[in-house]
């Protein structure tokens, strides 16, 4: 590690309140990694926004009589606590998201959703009960030098594929699910706006649903082979 790094790992578990005996008397190096890994989970699933906690369950609807009486859930991140939390913190993300809504603050953002099947195992023979779908969200109005970069994507949720293919319409359905989070007719939404706000500055921003992106995990939505948009 760098000192560059070393140097922000220190700073993130201060800021934490990590750096404590309690901390550092953990008697192996899993143990001290498990105590930090359990710090920031706690730390983000107890964060209070004007938007609610950071991370959400939601319920999967009914699913196929085959899993009946397994009803699993699905861990979120709310993008609109998230995003209220990343511009207090960060001035230049805020500053990007006013450009995009345009100097009178009328402009419409569009939201893509981007789904990865991601495979833990071996690539040559993957289990089907260990693969999953990582779900990612980002606005394509802000500039592309950004968009061309993986931080341009927020992470809202990591679930097993199975459990996508146990729902009514399998990944169309999925789909569907994950568009309501953005875009619910009741409750929050981006279309009815939310505020975000840096320093003493506000600003409320609207958004409509633009496109489904992905690769392996929309081939089963469209009936399409190969890498997809």
């Amino acid at each position: 590690m760098s000192k560059v790094g070393l140097s922000k790992t220190l700073k993130a578990l201060h800021d934490r309140g990590l750096l404590t005996d309690a901390l550092v008397q953990a008697p192996s190096a899993i143990g001290y990694s498990r105590q930090v890994q359990r710090a920031f989970e706690q730390q983000a699933l107890y964060t209070q926004t004007p938007y609610g906690p950071m991370l959400r369950e939601m319920e999967f609807p009914a699913a196929h009589s085959k899993a009946k009486g397994k009803r699993p859930s699905m861990w979120c991140i709310s993008p609109f606590a998230l995003l209220h939390q990343l511009c207090i913190v960060s001035a230049p993300l805020f500053n990007l998201i006013k450009n995009a809504v345009g100097g009178a603050g009328t402009r419409v953002l569009r939201i893509v959703l981007y789904f990865d099947a991601v495979n833990p195992g071996s690539p040559l023979a993957p289990h089907p009960q260990q693969l999953l779908q990582a779900i990612y969200w980002c606005f394509v109005d802000l500039p592309n030098w950004l968009l061309r970069r993986k931080d341009a994507l927020s992470c809202c949720s990591l679930l097993w594929e199975t459990w996508a293919k146990e729902l009514h319409g399998e990944m169309s359905e999925l789909c569907k699910l994950v568009r309501g989070v953005f875009l619910s007719a009741v409750g929050q939404s981006f279309h009815k706006g939310i505020t975000i706000q840096c320093g003493s500055e506000s600003l409320v921003i609207r958004a409509s649903f633009a496109v489904f992106g992905g690769r392996e995990g929309l081939t089963e939505l469209f009936g399409i082979n190969g890498a997809s948009w």
